[in-house]
């Protein structure tokens, strides 16, 4: 493998039933995975997939417009925000 170093330095570790070990232990012999890799590759797309949801807008048509209106076109700053900024 040049150029390329896969350290592993951090560990995680937790705890599940029987029946939840059995069940990841089958899933990842089926999908022809080490039990590590089975519960990591799909633990980091769902950790993925989580912080984008919770990092990202989603607006509607009306709500972007009006959106970057008010960037293009900044009302006057009200008295409670002139305070604010002394």
């Amino acid at each position: 493998m040049k150029g390329h170093t896969n350290i592993k330095s951090s560990r995680i570790e937790l705890r599940a039933s029987k029946e939840a070990k059995e069940l990841i232990e089958r899933a990842a012999m089926l999908s022809g995975e080490t039990v590590t890799s089975y519960i990591l590759g799909r633990s980091l797309t769902s950790a993925k997939k989580d912080i984008e949801k919770m990092e990202s807008i989603t607006l509607s048509g009306q709500d972007r417009d009006m959106f970057f209106s008010l960037l293009s076109d900044p009302p006057e700053p009200n008295d409670d925000l002139i305070k604010l900024f002394k």
